[in-house]
């Protein structure tokens, strides 16, 4: 997969209307490079998604596996009943035409098991292998804030003012008047009397 990928770095000098695009064929489970922190889920699939980039996007690669499980009887780390699941980790299903195709296990591997996927109006044909459009990612800002906010509001105002106060009050009301006076006096008295008649 690292070879692959540095020949697209090395051929397709990002253009974007270029067709990147990885098959794998997979018969058993390797949970080595799977679940490692550096291993094919993790690390393989950020350089699958960033490597290749253009003036000011990233160009990914789509994955599609194929993933056929091997008889047991033939190996201790057949994909068995995982073939539609098994290295989603590395496939990108949510963008792109990458995606995974998953054979019954039926004890054996024949002909039948590979020739399913490119049989004309199959789901796998359609949408996956024989799906192709151009992708692109925005490169990430080059100036994120140093200071993000801890605890961001869940619910922003929605239409938030167009010149807010220059000059805020320090001490806002603590218990604010649930309902305020409609129609407040313009000049309200400089000098209002501390004991109001009963």
């Amino acid at each position: 997969l690292n070879v692959t990928l540095q020949e697209f770095v090395t051929n397709s000098n990002a253009v974007p209307e270029t067709i990147r695009k990885v098959y794998l064929i997979n018969n058993c489970v390797d949970n080595e490079i799977q679940d490692t922190t550096n291993g094919i889920c993790q690390d393989l699939f950020n350089d699958y998604e960033t490597t290749i980039t253009g003036d000011t996007t990233r160009i990914p690669i789509d994955i599609v596996a194929l993933n056929i499980p091997a008889p047991s009887d033939r190996s201790i780390n057949t994909i068995d009943e995982n073939a539609e699941t098994y290295l989603e980790c590395f496939v990108n299903m949510e963008q792109g035409s990458g995606g995974i195709c998953g054979a019954t296990n039926d004890e054996q591997i024949s002909i039948q098991d590979y020739s399913q996927f490119i049989e004309i109006g199959s789901d796998c044909y359609d949408e996956f292998i024989c799906s192709f459009g151009s992708r692109v990612n925005p490169n990430p800002t080059t100036s994120p804030t140093l200071k993000p906010t801890g605890e961001p509001t869940i619910e922003p105002t929605y239409n938030p003012t167009q010149s807010p106060s220059e000059t805020p009050t320090l001490e806002p009301t603590y218990n604010p008047s649930g309902s305020p006076t409609i129609d407040p006096t313009i000049e309200p008295t400089e000098s209002p009397t501390t004991k109001p008649s009963n």
